[in-house]
């Protein structure tokens, strides 16, 4: 890859091809003087050293294992072998080194020109119907949890919607309808393809469902069990047909038991007491609503637990203006690779717990894998023994941390050490006072917005509110700032409830 720019500039003339020596332009004129193929390198191993294609095969090898005695045998031979066909000694070393850099990363001809193909095929594709693309990509991936939620994030950066999956829109795989993709049902666990081959013919011959006792009177009992039940439900599945999740979980046995008493009925041709004017009613008072919502945290660690990831939303999501405006460097972890790949050796990242593993070394000590996910994807941080020993009481599935880690590496790949771990809100704790400034799109009332800071109930950011409103005065346009006096407790959920107001443009937050 390093060689694209100067591939590139040479085939565009920009640059003059470098072709090693006069005797090995016919093999690497096609490339531009790029060395590309394994072909390449047995084939300047044959004119310029005087291989045989046998030996010169033996050559490759040797290379690609890097085996540091075969190549210093390699290395004598070529060297005198190009010295013996009239060929100065420090440029055959030379040309050995250069092949030698990139014999390890070389295609055969062959499979390089059927990965062009595929890869060109599959660039057109993303680029001309990206969502499509995009669903048979996560259809193919269906079973992988980490490979479906970089997707997603794939397809959010693109400006493509993946839905929930949803009981009326969503089949067996994935699909794409207006530049949205929904997520399939057969991709949440515990739900098999059968039972959604069912459910979706059900909706086919009868059309959406209208509600939950709708659903009840379609479906067959005995295609779905309480475990797909429960995580379908878990995984927002039901909710345009009804709204608390945690309801339908809690009663997934119940539903099932008028379901199969519909199914049992139909069987034996018996009339249904369950007619569609008398069923709701039936429903309301089978099942047990002395549960409580879930709460939003509680809500996505069941998600999550479905479908393997933070679909719908995340929980980090209403820290992310505190981080870019107050805590700047708390980078995302795609944020951090990429500086990663550009040389950066140490960061801070924020992220949701999912999963500790640890582990106890050949000495005796303790050590720890982390698995974290934020808003852009999933990473997994290693803790040893001092860290691990502070942090270990809170490290547990659900809990949001701020880590600093260090990249470190074992063979040839990159790992993230932890260097130091606090919970999030312990740092937020620390935030010195903050403004928060509402750009309004119209006039409002202001009695609607200074209540609903008044009411919050979740204390973190102590800091002063100010409006600005877009004013039309005759033909002018004039800008108002109105600051309410005082401070008030910012809960970071009420910023994110502020910013969904339709008449609310935008929020800036800024140090005081």
């Amino acid at each position: 890859m390093d060689n694209i720019p100067t591939y590139c500039d040479c085939k565009h003339g920009k640059k003059t091809p470098d072709y090693l020596h006069p005797e090995l332009t016919s093999v690497l004129c096609e490339t531009y003087g790029v060395i590309i193929y394994q072909e390449q390198v047995m084939e300047i191993a044959r004119i310029l050293a005087g291989y045989s294609l046998g030996q010169a095969d033996i050559l490759r090898r040797a290379m690609g294992k890097k085996i540091k005695k075969e190549m210093d045998q390699q290395r004598k031979i070529f060297i005198d072998g190009a010295v013996a066909n009239k060929i100065n000694e420090n440029q055959a070393r030379k040309i050995f080194e250069l092949v030698a850099k990139f014999a390890d990363y070389g295609f055969n001809k062959s499979h390089a020109a059927a990965y062009a193909l595929i890869a060109y095929q599959t660039a057109y594709l993303k680029a001309n119907y990206p969502a499509e693309f995009l669903s048979a990509l996560m259809t193919h991936e269906m079973s992988n949890t980490e490979k479906l939620s970089d997707l997603c994030q794939e397809a959010k950066k693109l400006g493509i919607r993946v839905a929930s999956p949803s009981i009326n829109h969503s089949y067996v795989d994935f699909v794409s309808e207006d530049n949205v993709i929904y997520y399939a049902l057969s991709a949440i666990k515990s739900v098999g393809s059968k039972a959604v081959e069912h459910l979706v013919e059900a909706r086919t011959r009868h059309g959406p469902f209208k509600n939950l006792s709708d659903f009840i009177l379609q479906i067959e009992a005995h295609f779905i069990n309480r475990r797909a039940l429960e995580s379908m439900a878990a995984a927002g599945v039901f909710d345009e047909l009804f709204s608390d999740r945690r309801e339908i979980f809690e009663n997934a046995g119940e539903i099932l038991s008028m379901a199969s008493t519909r199914t049992m009925n139909r069987e034996q041709g018996q009339n249904d007491l369950f007619q569609n004017d008398g069923y709701p009613d039936i429903v309301s008072q089978n099942l047990n609503d002395s549960v409580s919502v879930w709460s939003l945290t509680e809500r996505l660690k069941y998600e999550f637990e479905a479908i393997g990831f933070f679909l719908s939303e995340h929980p980090l999501d209403d820290y992310i203006d505190i981080f870019d405006h107050l805590y700047p460097k708390i980078k995302s972890c795609s944020v951090f690779f990429s500086e990663v790949e550009k040389g950066h050796t140490a960061g801070r990242l924020a992220g949701v717990v999912i999963q500790c593993q640890e582990r106890r070394s050949r000495s005796g000590t303790r050590f720890a894998f982390l698995s974290l996910s934020d808003p852009t994807g999933h990473y997994v941080v290693s803790i040893f023994s001092d860290v691990l020993a502070e942090s270990r009481n809170f490290l547990t599935p659900g809990t949001k941390i701020i880590i600093m880690v260090e990249v470190g590496s074992r063979g040839t790949d990159t790992r993230l050490i932890a260097r130091k771990i606090e919970l999030i809100d312990e740092v937020m704790k620390k935030i010195p006072e903050m403004k928060m400034c509402i750009t309004l799109k119209h006039e409002v009332p202001f009695e609607g917005l200074e209540n609903l800071f008044l009411k919050s109930e979740t204390k973190r950011i102590r800091g002063q509110i100010r409006f600005i409103i877009q004013v039309r005065y005759h033909s002018h346009q004039m800008m108002a700032v109105i600051k309410i006096p005082d401070c008030y407790e910012v809960d970071l959920g009420l910023i994110k409830k502020v910013k969904t107001l339709p008449y609310v443009e935008r929020i800036e937050i800024t140090r005081s």
